[in-house]
């Protein structure tokens, strides 16, 4: 009798799950769980796709076992990897040396859609003078373009895009995760987002790590090094509430998708330059489509994963209150 009512409420939340809502975030990898090989130096972000950093500087992952920075020891604010940036890295009457994070979201964004953004910053013991000083000016830009280079973020900067400023929260703790969360409208068609620090010198909200109210001098020379975890990008409605895909509406939560069971996928219209290993540049479009759809099978593949852990947790919830009333 008891394994017969196990088998039901087993039938029951499977149903409950498939009939459930899912999650929409659209940042892939946002925990820098996923990764190629463990780092082992620093400037390797790259070792955690789909995330980059710009060709002509540096940023970090940071993974259990890995590459880690000698000043500090930081625990990751979930699971095992995370990254880490120098948001200001400036010297007096040279250009600032900034740093940022970049990645191609799962879907553009959306015209007139409001977004609930999310990330953890660890102001880092990794900063030469001005100790007790920091900043609050931690952003993300979302752009039709990547953005590969200083020059280019520039540039797209210069055309005032889609951008998120933390105007609410104060990182002047060091040494712990702290919150930084708000909300954004999307003009359309965005499908990049960076993350760093793109004030310029004069604007830069300093804030002091001490609990001193001295007043502030602008300094000549300071580094500024943050870690970043956990990044979520969420469409919400006008009540801020989550818009989640729900398996009862008629939508596709993966449009295009071209991975099918039992079929091969076959990639046409790669070409190659005459006499080198160089691809054209009609190439791209194709390599684009299957990078969004390895994106969604990732995307897939957690949700699998999610439901798994969801089933298994119901269950034993259900099976103890069951133990309790026989």
């Amino acid at each position: 009798m008891i394994r017969m009512i196990k088998k039901i409420f087993i039938l029951i939340i499977f149903l409950l799950v498939l009939t459930g809502v899912y999650s929409q975030n659209l940042v892939p990898n946002g925990s820098f769980e996923n990764y190629l090989r463990i780092p082992l130096k620093p400037s390797q972000l790259n070792l955690a796709p789909p995330w980059q950093q710009l060709s002509n500087k540096g940023a970090d992952y940071f993974h259990k076992g890995g590459f880690q920075i000698e000043k500090d020891s930081v625990k990751p604010f979930s699971g095992s990897g995370y990254a880490g940036f120098l948001a200001l890295n400036a010297f007096e009457n040279t250009k600032n040396n900034n740093e940022f994070i970049s990645v191609k979201l799962k879907e553009s964004l959306n015209a007139s859609q409001k977004y609930h953004i999310e990330f953890y910053i660890y102001f880092s013991n990794l900063r030469d003078k001005n100790e007790d000083l920091s900043i609050n000016n931690i952003s993300a830009m979302f752009t039709l373009d990547s953005v590969f280079n200083d020059n280019k973020l520039r540039k797209l900067f210069a055309k005032k895009p889609t951008l998120f400023n933390n105007d609410n929260v104060q990182i002047n703790t060091p040494n712990r995760w702290i919150k930084i969360s708000g909300e954004f409208i999307g003009r359309g068609g965005e499908k990049y987002m960076t993350i760093g620090n793109f004030i310029n010198d004069k604007d830069y909200d300093y804030v002091r790590t001490n609990n001193s109210k001295k007043k502030i001098k602008t300094p000549g020379h300071i580094r500024l090094y943050f870690y970043i975890d956990n990044i979520k990008v969420i469409p919400i409605d006008d009540f801020g509430k989550e818009i989640t895909w729900n398996k009862n509406e008629n939508i596709n939560p993966i449009p295009n998708f071209l991975f099918q069971i039992g079929k091969s996928l076959v990639i046409d219209n790669i070409y190659f330059k005459s006499n080198s290993a160089s691809l054209k540049e009609t190439s791209f479009n194709e390599l684009d489509m299957l990078f969004d759809n390895i994106i969604k099978l990732e995307y897939l593949v957690t949700q699998i994963i999610l439901v798994r852990k969801k089933i298994t947790s119901n269950y034993q919830k259900l099976e103890q209150k069951l133990l309790q009333n026989i």
